[in-house]
């Protein structure tokens, strides 16, 4: 059944070459971008609610604390920030987006405002993805009347498209440390129901003592007066320090003076403190590891998917990404009438170590010819965003003009290949001279004279010594057809270990797909393929197209190769 699944999958992305390197010698740094040459290119639990943090709105819903003295966060800033509606989808809460389906808010908020969320969006009223809320859990200790554990978590009944979660804090602020907070609220310290569009400030840390309110480890306190201060309807909203969550909006640090005013120290749930148990409900992204490059794919949309490499010897990470024409987003399928409607594209970004997501620019290569001059260039068409939760679960979510139409979305990715080194923590070296053909020759490999495509390979000893290559290139006339000019094929076959050359391998095509959606499509073989290594950074590939020459492309190595010795 793997072997059926990978011949349908088997991918790669045509990366950029280096810049004028010496054939065969990756440079060091490489601009990995499309294979381009290097030139520059361009369940609700009732809970009663915490009586100190809301107060009502004439006519209309409960408002509970908001932000005084702010300024308006700019239009496409902080699309994280959530802001929670009731029924009529009108706000009265906040909270912020850890993870594309959930939501860190304050507990107190959960019976009022949870029927909706909104990202993506300034205007607490228009605009962004308003997304239905499917679970909500509140911490098991809250309690309504002290405020302590003030804090929940709303899951999505879909993922937020195209928006980078906030990442949660591992450990608190400091006292004296500046907080940047924001939030839809009152803008006066007596209240005016709040304001249409996101406000923000930045305040201070307090020692925990000038909030008598504190509840202990899980709190924060933080400066709140007449001139700069959470108020009414900030509650569950976020505090950031150093780009991450360090609290949400519980309500006044002290007892009440005036139970309208918004004049004295402000109370925040310490989301640190709480990290463990948000991620006993939340899949934790992992840091990104050269062990999580392999075949990915959705399994809905079987016949597309994306290769993945992560290079630390590189700092880069890249994604191939084999898939098709767009179907019609006002009819089923669109017209099938240019076959086999192939699109692909790769994705790149540098890499550093322990970074649990990775945020790519998207490029797309047109105007070449299969297996032959001229080179093409990448053009940025968007941004991605990959993250993985296990060796075996990942997600891209994608934000792309996809043949002039934009393009939204999250795939979430299922390993195809074997994820042992994976699981075991670490990737073996291999000789090749000892080993002939192993997941040493891994990588992306091109010819330099058709830069702008080429070949991404997957040796695979833990799925019987299955090679899987990817081709990005174009129809033998493509250099004028643009988009519709792009090909991509499949080659599968078994090789023998020990051997530096595998002879038996097949060529596969793919068609009638539509851009991440259904259908799922099967492979059909066109062809025949031999490889052949001379060393860990050259090779050769013929192949035999019926109705084509039989040709020999020399290749060399453009990613990977770390663990591959002489």
């Amino acid at each position: 059944m793997l072997r059926t699944q990978l011949l349908r999958h088997a991918t790669v992305m045509f990366l950029a070459a280096t810049a004028a390197a010496a054939p065969g010698l990756a440079d060091a740094q490489p601009k990995i971008k499309g294979f381009s040459d290097g030139r520059p290119v361009s369940s609700l639990r009732q809970v009663p609610q915490a009586p100190m943090i809301k107060r009502p709105k004439a006519g209309g819903p409960t408002i509970t604390q908001r932000i005084v003295g702010g300024t308006a966060v700019p239009a496409g800033q902080h699309p994280w920030v959530a802001a929670l509606l009731d029924g009529n989808q009108q706000q009265g809460c906040g909270g912020s987006l850890i993870h594309p389906r959930w939501v860190v808010t304050a507990a107190h908020c959960v019976n009022a405002f949870s029927a909706f969320v909104r990202v993506g969006s300034v205007d607490r009223t228009a605009g962004g993805q308003v997304i239905a809320v499917t679970q909500r859990i509140i911490h098991p200790q809250y309690n309504a009347t002290t405020a302590a554990n003030d804090i929940a978590l709303l899951q999505l009944a879909t993922p937020a498209v195209g928006i980078a979660p906030i990442p949660v804090a591992t450990a608190a602020p400091g006292v004296g440390s500046t907080l940047h907070q924001m939030g839809w609220g009152s803008t006066i310290s007596t209240g005016n129901g709040g304001s249409q569009f996101l406000q923000q400030i930045n305040t201070n840390v307090l020692p925990l003592a000038n909030c008598t309110r504190n509840t202990g480890a899980g709190s924060l306190c933080v400066v709140g007066n007449n001139v700069a201060s959470a108020c009414w309807g900030d509650s569950g909203g976020p505090a950031v320090f150093n780009g991450a969550l360090v609290g949400a909006v519980s309500g006044t640090g002290n007892p009440f003076g005036n139970p309208v005013a918004c004049n004295m120290n402000v109370l925040y749930a310490n989301v640190a403190n709480y990290r463990n148990w948000i991620y006993q409900w939340v899949p934790a992204d992992r840091p990104l590891t050269r062990e999580h490059s392999g075949l990915w794919y959705q399994p809905e949309t079987s016949g597309q998917g994306q290769y993945v490499e992560i290079r630390p010897e590189q700092s880069v990470v890249i994604v191939g990404w084999y898939t098709y024409a767009g179907a019609s987003l006002s009819k089923p399928a669109e017209s099938k009438q240019v076959a086999p409607r192939h699109r692909w594209f790769t994705a790149q970004a540098s890499y550093a170590y322990g970074q649990t997501a990775s945020t790519l620019t998207v490029y797309r290569n047109t105007g070449g010819n299969f297996d032959a001059p001229p080179i093409t260039q990448p053009v940025a068409v968007g941004t991605a965003r990959l993250t993985f939760q296990s060796c075996t679960s990942g997600r891209l979510d994608y934000d792309i003009n996809l043949d002039g139409t934009p393009r939204k979305g999250s795939i979430p990715l299922s390993r195809l290949d074997s994820a042992q080194y994976c699981q075991q923590g670490w990737t073996p070296n291999f000789s090749f001279s000892q080993q002939g053909i192993s997941p040493g020759l891994d990588g992306a490999w091109y010819d330099p004279n058709t830069s702008g495509q080429g070949l991404q390979f997957a040796f695979l000893p833990n799925n019987g010594n299955l090679a899987t290559l990817a081709w990005y290139t174009y129809d033998v006339n493509g250099q004028s057809a643009g988009s519709d000019g792009q090909r991509w094929y499949t080659i599968s076959g078994t090789y023998t270990p020990g051997s530096p050359q595998v002879s038996n391998l097949q060529i596969y095509q793919n068609s009638g797909g539509n851009f991440d959606a259904a259908p799922i499509t099967t492979a059909t073989p066109i062809g025949t393929a031999s490889l052949s290594f001379n060393s860990c950074s050259q090779a050769s590939l013929t192949y035999n197209i019926p109705g084509r020459p039989v040709r020999t492309i020399q290749l060399y190595r453009l990613t990977g190769g770390a663990n591959c010795q002489p």
